[in-house]
């Protein structure tokens, strides 16, 4: 089985997703975790068994927010093409399993299955394998790479059966089973049918042979009496036939008229004959007078060229050639002069476009030179201002600057003033009530004197204080603003500066004086108005002369088209005339010729009326001859017409009238001698016919038979007997041929039975299949070794020998024996692996091919040269012709193995594909 195509519709983070795997052996599956990768995998193992190796149900496969989904697989298995259907989810469409069988890959159906069930025993028996071992050989899925490693002996034993056809032995001896129990009950039942067959010794067959014999000689000796019976009949009918014809002779004969009666018409029918041949050479004459007439009209048709009235015709169409020639040459020399003047006219034209166009590139260049120097003179007018503007903000600034600092020096001396006074009143609050020598509050020194009130103006210095720092405050705003406005000057200067810098450039490109000024734009823009108007008022007349010209043009076109369709008719009117055409009067020569024409049409309906009339002539006279003989000789040839019958002979010609009574007196004679001769066979055959009536009576009256009409009846009655006598004898004989073939169809049973009982033994799970499933445990281990030793640089292989060959053998350790459990992630992955590429190499070498191997993850616990080793050892499997799938989220496999498909998720969770690198086809979106 390998697969080809795969088509997923909402299954998990796919939406219209298909993965052609047709093009190469070797695919790759790349992408970041979680990006839809194992899906792949997943699809396939649900279209092929229902399930998916985490047991996922169609909810969790079903894309979030959809009613249904459906996963179809087109793969090939035993050369054939199959296509497998799984519909799932509310309101999936039917069928919801549907397996197809292909007319090649992409052909139509030729037949289908449907059903779980069906559709499952089908794909069972065109895949080879369970699901276990399927999940454990072929699609290693993630995180599940060590399921056929840790496994129990008896599951390993039940894949493996699955793997290498020993589970089909089981099955073999079932069947044996059942086919022993059926050769026993077939030999009973011969036996039973045996026992229920009738007598059938050889005293009841002598007896049963003797009554056939006796049955059989009566039988034949009635048979005997059949050629009298046949002379009878014979005889009877011979003697009726020669009295029939007898009878028929003499009654023709009768119908045939005396010689006397025949001589009289004779000389009747020659008279007939005589006027009849004079009118028709008379005809004759005439008719070759026609011809003559008719001859001579062909001859005149030939020499004059046509019948009168194709000449008329062509009289008129020389009438018309002749007006034609006439008006020709005055047409083209009145269309070859206008021909030159409008060519005349059209040069001037030409003239007058390329003058209006000169004048509008004048006035275009003069309209933008006048507005490129207005824009120059004001771009340059408002550079001034600017100018002013910057420096009177330079100016307020640096008095602004000036004035916050001499606020700034104010606010710092008040604020002192200020602190001196809160010192002041402050030592003169604590000193109160203290007298001297006491420590001081703050210092703990000894008072000095005692102390006086504490001084005033405390508020006022802070007064003065607070204004000062307020007015300090607002010069430093003042000077901000005069900043900004200083800077918004710089920049309308410069901004200025630039557009009458880019004026003057403009003006200079065009040809003008940036410094003229306004009165020069003024100027320039009155002469590009007095231009406009120049070129507008030329390309009016311009447009109106073309137009004229335009029309001039149809027209001349339209006398064109009159002289040349003038000059193809004369030409075809010269044509049809011919050799008439030819000269001058024309028209003349056509009514001669015409007139000559219409003389020998009427010597040609003169001799056709002579013709008729002597026709009509010498038809009535064949008429009447005609009807004189129809009349007369009808009657007579029919009488001996049908004598001649009788006698065998050809009947008489009724043309030869003349012959008519030679022909009547040797018929008649002839007739007369046959029906003597009739009449004298007739009485021949009543005896013969007498003869055998008296020997049937004379020999049939041992048999009980005594007239020739008995015999059929006895004959009947004999044949009745010899027939029961002759079944019975078969009867007899038949029982015993079925006696013998009972008997020994009962022996080949009985022994049938003892070698199907034999097989199922040998088949007995204990017996064969153990040994074949040993075999198949030491081929493993030997292989899976090989391979396990070559990926892990010798560190590991497989034991190879009871009570586990495949258990894993440290060779760094002293060949000690250990468990799956013990190992790293990275050994147990090797480990699989070399067991699925050993599974490969066995069923390959078997020649039971499966196509294909799945694996999922499972790279990332490998060093660096593992994994160098573990990719290798996947290259080699593909290049057997396999499809290898491999899965991997790590840059280095994909990069190694080349040939990529990148799985990403999109801002909605969508899972989509990249085009693929290398020479695999990349995951198109449906």
């Amino acid at each position: 089985m390998r697969p080809l195509e795969l088509e997923l519709r909402n299954f998990r983070s796919y939406a219209e997703q298909a993965v052609d795997l047709r093009a190469s052996g070797l695919v790759v599956i790349a992408g970041d975790t979680g990006a839809g990768k194992t899906s792949v995998i997943d699809a396939i193992a649900f279209a092929l068994y229902g399930r998916t190796p985490e047991q996922a149900g169609p909810r969790e496969l079903l894309t979030l927010g959809e009613a249904n989904g459906e996963v179809r697989l087109t793969f090939t298995a035993d050369g054939e093409v199959f296509r497998v259907t799984r519909r799932y989810g509310q309101g999936a469409p039917e069928p919801g399993h549907l397996l197809e069988r292909l007319l090649g890959d992409g052909g139509p159906p030729v037949d289908h299955v449907t059903g779980a069930a069906p559709v499952n025993r089908r794909l069972l028996e065109l895949i080879g394998i369970g699901f276990p071992a399927f999940t454990s050989a072929v699609m290693l899925a993630q995180g599940r790479f060590a399921q056929f490693l840790e496994a129990t002996p008896r599951d390993r034993d039940a894949i493996l059966r699955e793997l290498f056809g020993v589970a089909s032995l089981e099955a073999a001896r079932v069947e044996a089973l059942a086919a022993r129990e059926g050769a026993a009950r077939e030999a009973a039942a011969l036996a039973r049918e045996a026992s229920l067959l009738e007598r059938h010794g050889s005293r009841e067959r002598v007896a049963a042979a003797r009554t056939a014999r006796s049955a059989a000689a009566r039988l034949a000796a009635i048979r005997g009496l059949r050629p009298l019976a046949a002379v009878v009949e014979r005889s009877a009918v011979a003697a009726r036939e020669a009295a029939g014809e007898a009878d028929a002779l003499e009654a023709a004969l009768a119908r045939v008229p005396s010689g006397e009666l025949l001589g009289e018409l004779a000389a009747r029918l020659a008279a007939a004959r005589e006027a009849a041949g004079a009118a028709t050479e008379e005809r004759t004459a005439a008719e070759r007078a026609l011809e003559a007439a008719v001859a001579a009209r062909h001859a005149a048709q030939e020499r004059l060229g046509g019948t009168a009235a194709q000449l008329a015709a062509l009289r008129g169409l020389a009438e018309r050639a002749a007006a034609l020639r006439a008006a020709l040459p005055g047409e083209a020399t009145a269309l070859a002069e206008l021909q030159e003047t409008l060519a005349a006219e059209r040069k001037a034209l030409q003239a007058a476009d390329a003058a209006a166009d000169d004048e509008a590139a004048r006035h275009l260049a003069l309209a933008r030179l006048s507005e490129a120097a207005g824009a120059c003179a004001e771009a340059r007018a408002a550079v001034e201002p600017a100018a002013t503007r910057e420096d009177a903000a330079r100016a307020a600034l640096a008095a602004a600057d000036r004035r916050s600092r001499a606020a700034a020096r104010a606010a710092v001396t008040a604020d002192q003033a200020a602190e001196a006074a809160r010192r002041a009143h402050l030592a003169a609050h604590l000193r109160a009530g203290l007298d001297a020598g006491e420590p001081c509050p703050v210092c703990g020194g000894p008072l000095g004197a005692e102390a006086g009130p504490a001084p005033p103006g405390l508020e006022a210095a802070e007064a003065r204080a607070r204004e000062r720092r307020s007015a300090a405050e607002a010069a430093v705003a003042t000077a901000a603003e005069a900043r900004d406005e200083l800077s918004a000057a710089a920049a309308t200067r410069s901004a200025a500066e630039g557009v009458a810098r880019a004026a003057e450039t403009q003006v200079r490109d065009l040809g003008g004086d940036p410094e003229a000024g306004r009165d020069e734009a003024a100027r320039l823009a009155a002469e590009a108005a007095r231009a406009e108007v120049a070129a507008c008022t030329a390309a009016e007349r311009s447009t109106a002369e073309a137009a004229r010209l335009e029309r001039e043009g149809g027209r001349l076109a339209a006398r064109e088209e009159r002289l040349a369709r003038d000059r193809g008719e004369l030409a075809e009117l010269d044509a049809r005339l011919g050799a008439h055409g030819e000269g001058d009067d024309q028209v003349g020569r056509l009514d001669a010729v015409v007139a000559e024409i219409d003389g020998v049409e009427r010597a040609v309906v003169e001799a056709g009326s002579r013709a008729g009339a002597v026709a009509t002539r010498a038809g009535a006279a064949a008429a009447g001859r005609e009807e004189l003989e129809r009349a007369a000789t009808g009657p007579i040839h029919g009488a001996l017409a049908m004598l001649a019958t009788l006698l065998e002979r050809a009947p008489p010609d009724p043309a030869a009238t003349e012959a008519l009574v030679a022909t009547a007196a040797e018929l008649t004679a002839e007739g007369r001698r046959a029906a003597a001769m009739a009449r004298d066979r007739a009485a021949t055959a009543e005896r013969a016919g007498a003869e055998a009536r008296e020997a049937i009576a004379r020999h049939g009256k041992p048999l009980g038979v005594a007239t020739p009409d008995a015999i059929g009846e006895a004959q009947r009655s004999a044949r009745s007997e010899t027939d029961a006598a002759r079944t019975a004898l078969a009867r007899v004989e038949g029982a015993a041929a079925q006696g013998r073939r009972l008997a020994g169809g009962a022996a080949s049973a009985a022994a049938e039975a003892e070698r199907f009982e034999q097989v199922a033994a040998d088949l007995q799970a204990n017996r064969f299949p153990r040994y074949l499933l040993q075999r198949s445990h030491a081929r493993l281990a030997v292989a899976a070794s090989a391979r396990l030793q070559e990926l892990s640089l010798g560190a590991y292989g497989f034991a190879g020998e009871d009570p586990d060959p495949l258990a894993v053998v440290d060779h760094r350790r002293g060949m000690r024996t250990r468990g799956a459990a013990t190992l790293s992630g990275g050994e147990r992955f090797l480990a699989s692996l070399a067991l699925a590429l050993a599974l490969s190499d066995i069923s390959l070498a078997a020649g039971a091919r499966r196509d294909c191997l799945f694996l999922d993850e499972g790279f990332s616990a490998l060093d660096e040269e593992s994994l160098e080793l573990a990719i290798a050892g996947v290259e080699r499997l593909a290049q057997d012709g396999r499809l290898v799938v491999v899965i991997t989220h790590l840059p280095g496999v994909a990069e190694r193995l080349g040939a990529v498909i990148r799985v990403w998720k999109d801002p909605s969770g969508v899972s989509r594909v990249r085009e693929a690198t290398g020479p695999v086809p990349a995951l198109a979106l449906s």
